[in-house]
């Protein structure tokens, strides 16, 4: 695996798109054309505090993502299944 690298990624949406402080791994930097981020905790968290107020109704779903465990230096892989693209 590659040093990861840090950037910014938002989630396609179609209003009010927050912006994640995320980091990537520049031999595996987009699935499917779409980014493939990392984020620390705190860019987790925020992430899942989003989701729970743009997609409340899908609480398995929601159940499933928070469940995601640290993975590389501790950091949370959120790539290939969600649309993400740079900021």
């Amino acid at each position: 695996m590659n040093t990861l690298k840090p950037f910014k990624v938002t989630i396609d949406c179609d209003i009010d798109c927050p912006t994640f402080n995320g980091f990537y791994d520049p031999s595996n930097k987009y699935w499917n054309g779409w980014s493939n981020p990392y984020f620390d905790k705190e860019n987790r968290d925020k992430f899942i505090g989003w989701l729970r107020t743009w997609i409340a109704h899908d609480k398995e779903y929601i159940e499933e993502i928070t469940s995601t465990e640290p993975t590389v230096n501790g950091l949370y892989y959120f790539g290939s299944s969600i649309v993400w693209e740079e900021a």
